[in-house]
């Protein structure tokens, strides 16, 4: 399943630095962070790492709009832009605020009752939650 989606939160436009590459995006490159853009947050000199989005008013148009350096799929960097693209994704595609959407269908299915959602995540947070999706882990393991 493709999930290149180029619109922002604010715009819904398409980006100004769509390319085929970036359409060969899938929603499980962007899970396990395989994207190929120039984003790594454990490196500061990459266009995308998280303290540069951070200082961006639309962190999705951000990341959306980040050059590719490899193809999609083949390596791992961690992108903070990538979880909250995915969290814009399900938004968009559910017609339902994210922190809702969360509450319903992955907390209270797992009996989770006292939480709370940052909308500016820690890169912590959405490791664990990708690994929980992946079925790597469970929510257990980091109580």
């Amino acid at each position: 399943m493709n999930c290149y989606c180029p619109f922002s939160k604010r715009s819904m436009v398409p980006s100004k630095t769509e390319t085929s590459e970036k359409k060969k995006i899938t929603i499980k490159d962007f899970l396990t962070y395989r994207h190929g853009m120039d984003c790594n947050d454990e490196n500061p000199n990459t266009a995308g790492h998280e303290q540069k989005m951070m200082m961006s008013s639309d962190w999705v148009k951000f990341t959306l709009d980040l050059p590719m350096i490899e193809e999609p799929g083949v390596k791992s960097s961690y992108c903070t832009g990538c979880a909250q693209t995915l969290g814009r994704m399900v938004e968009v595609v559910t017609r339902t605020p994210l922190v809702d959407y969360t509450d319903k269908n992955l907390f209270s299915l797992m009996g989770i009752t006292n939480y709370k959602i940052d909308l500016n995540p820690t890169p912590r947070v959405f490791r664990h939650l990708t690994k929980c999706i992946l079925g790597q882990e469970t929510y257990s393991n980091w109580q």
